[in-house]
């Protein structure tokens, strides 16, 4: 009976204080929850994402982790919700409507493959919806293979319409892919979607971060999104956590208190623990020797591993260059790239970070660090550093040496310091110092000549594998330089093609190799095709401002000669200064380059052949100019009449 009573007047207390306090409760209602938790996962949302009510995009929290309706969220980025979109036969088209809500929708780099469709989509599928099937290993698809399109959305928009989507006529939704930027390089995903979000309303964003609108189309404003500025994180929304300075704290700052906790109170240390801190230093300097000596049988287990005894024997040996080839000790390359400074970085790509280093000869270098190698490949690695060694040629990058007391093996090359292709074609500052159509010229004849060089004359036949604008390095003249032979393969001479797992990059890719995963010389020679479309053009080899097929700079090249279209999509930085006849021979020699079938596509010999034509046809040109600027000159001397004085 007491107990009763107690639970009836602690009911009512709880009654009155609802009453007399409803601001707090809408506002615990209200609040945003980021926090999900469950027997499988926990998980922290930044704002404005959450599970509560009063979350701006609100998520589910199950089980099978963060989810939009039946679907798995795999990743939230600065600007994109990454969904998980199984591949699955008779999956309704409907059935997506929940991808599109008041603060997101699906993002125009997303390619949906639907099926049976009653009428012609927007564009083709980049890649054929067969071997989609057989490598999600969905043979039970293959009946309607041939019925699958690709919805790409409507040219120029960032999201797309889910009307647009329902009301393509298609019966099935099988999967999507989706167009992903990696560094300088781009990849398309199988099984993904990519949702762009926004927080709806005016920017609403913390002071020390920057507002971006999102816009559908040129004029429709759907929010916007905040990211904090330099030297700040947080989720920059005023509503949210909005951004705090990034800690930069120090031994002294800690000592006096200054990187919170104790505040501004000072740490005293007794003179007494000095006899513990003697204790511990010695202690220490016995750590220290113990770490030498583990560290040096470390690197010396390394050189080992990675195929050091075989490659001094290599060198001991003395095969071609091989000789020249200096294997360095770790300690030198720590020194000349100062510990492998991120000041230092040059680029990073795919196969690993590449620093700028200076030897103690002066001498500035490039060294490769890798990303994991396999084991079981090590001696293929140390046949691949032979190989390197053994080409010589002015405009393949040249192999200085290599250190092998690393887990993962460093590679050291000279030093190109005028950068890639790509960047003098692509980066906002490329309008600074633009490469005129002679220098233009100049470097798709040497790299082809390289690449010529690397396919039949080298004492090694060797295929390169990822040839692209990145790849092509510029010297202090502004001269070609092949570079990163990390995916290269070596082919013995009565051997036509080598099977392997397809790499490359999305652009530059063979479509051939890629349906065959086998790779010949003439898969080299289209990507080098692409090189000069965008030396003619100098547009990306992908671009998301196309839409449908035309994405792929190849195609789209290739479609707008066949229109008679050329001049329409050329530089416009060339037009002054070049002859249209050049630019027609250059651009049936890439038009071939890209042709779909590998068999009617020129050898890389008879691309530099052709390239060599044009420069010097180039060269007659302005040797007969000037030719005839010297015998106007002197005609008008002989005409001058010299007046007696």
């Amino acid at each position: 009976m007491i107990f009763y009573q107690a639970s009836k007047l602690s009911f009512s207390i709880t009654i009155l204080f609802l009453i007399f306090q409803p601001n707090s409760f809408n506002a615990e209602i209200n609040k945003c929850h980021g926090s999900c938790k469950t027997s499988n996962f926990s998980i922290s949302l930044p704002y404005p994402f959450g599970f509560s009510a009063g979350c701006p995009i609100q998520l589910n929290c199950t089980d099978a982790g963060v989810t939009i309706g039946k679907f798995v969220v795999l990743n939230i980025t600065s600007a994109d919700i990454v969904i998980k979109l199984p591949a699955k036969c008779d999956r309704e088209v409907a059935s997506i409507s929940v991808l599109f809500g008041e603060n997101y929708a699906l993002s125009s780099a997303t390619s949906l493959l639907l099926q049976n469709c009653s009428k012609p989509l927007s564009g083709p599928c980049e890649i054929r919806p067969m071997f989609i099937e057989a490598s999600l290993k969905l043979n039970s698809c293959a009946s309607r293979s041939d019925n699958m399109s690709c919805f790409n959305g409507v040219a120029g928009e960032k999201l797309l319409s889910f009307d647009e989507i329902n009301n393509s006529q298609c019966r099935f939704l099988f999967s999507a892919t989706t167009i992903v930027a990696r560094n300088s390089s781009v990849s398309l995903d199988l099984e993904r979607v990519n949702l762009g979000w926004w927080h709806k309303g005016e920017c609403n964003c913390d002071q020390n971060a920057n507002c971006t609108k999102v816009m559908k189309g040129n004029s429709t404003v759907m929010g916007y999104r905040c990211s904090c500025k330099e030297g700040y994180e947080g989720d920059g929304f005023k509503e949210g956590g909005g951004c705090r300075r990034v800690p930069r704290c120090n031994f002294h700052h800690y000592m006096y208190g200054k990187c919170g906790g104790r505040g501004s109170e000072r740490v005293v240390v007794p003179v007494a623990i000095g006899g513990v801190c003697l204790g511990f230093g010695l202690l220490f300097l016995i750590h220290k020797q113990y770490q030498f000596l583990v560290h040096k049988r470390l690197k010396k287990k390394f050189f080992e591993s990675n195929g050091g005894l075989l490659l001094q024997q290599q060198i001991s040996s003395d095969q071609g260059n091989i000789g020249k080839t200096k294997i360095f000790t770790l300690k030198e390359l720590e020194t000349a790239t100062d510990h492998f400074n991120e000041n230092r970085v040059l680029g990073k790509g795919g196969q690993g970070t590449v620093f700028q280093g200076k030897l103690v000869d002066r001498r500035i270098v490039a060294v490769k660090r890798s990303k994991l190698v396999d084991k079981d490949k090590i001696k293929e690695f140390v046949n691949e550093i032979v190989i390197l060694s053994q080409i010589d040629h002015r405009n393949v990058v040249k192999l200085v040496g290599c250190c092998l007391e690393t887990q993962v093996p460093l590679l050291v090359y000279e030093f190109v310091p005028n950068g890639t292709l790509f960047q003098y074609l692509h980066n906002q500052n490329s309008d600074q110092f633009p490469l005129t159509w002679e220098m233009r010229v100049r470097i798709a004849s040497e790299a082809a000549g390289a690449i010529s060089y690397l396919h039949s004359v080298a004492s090694i036949l060797i295929y390169h594998r990822d040839i692209k604008s990145t790849n092509i390095l510029l010297d202090d003249k502004y001269r070609a330089k092949v570079s990163d032979f990390g995916t290269s393969k070596t082919i013995a001479i009565d051997q036509s093609h080598v099977t392997t797992l397809v790499y490359g990059t999305m652009g530059y890719l063979d479509p051939e190799y890629f349906q065959t995963s086998q790779f010949t010389e003439k898969s080299d020679v289209y990507s080098f095709g692409v090189v000069l479309a965008e030396l003619l053009t100098g547009k990306s080899p992908v671009s998301l401002e196309r839409s449908g097929e035309d994405r792929s700079l190849a195609t789209y090249f290739v479609v707008s000669m066949e229109q008679d279209q050329l001049f329409d999509i050329i530089d416009v930085r060339l037009l002054d200064n070049c002859c249209s006849s050049e630019i027609i021979a250059v651009a049936g020699v890439a038009k071939k380059c890209l042709s779909l079938n590998g068999k009617d596509r020129p050898t890389m010999k008879e691309v530099a052949m052709e390239l060599e034509k044009v420069q010097q046809l180039r060269k007659n040109m302005n040797a007969q100019h000037n030719s005839e600027e010297e015998i106007e000159y002197f005609g008008e001397l002989d005409l001058l009449e010299i007046s007696p004085i």
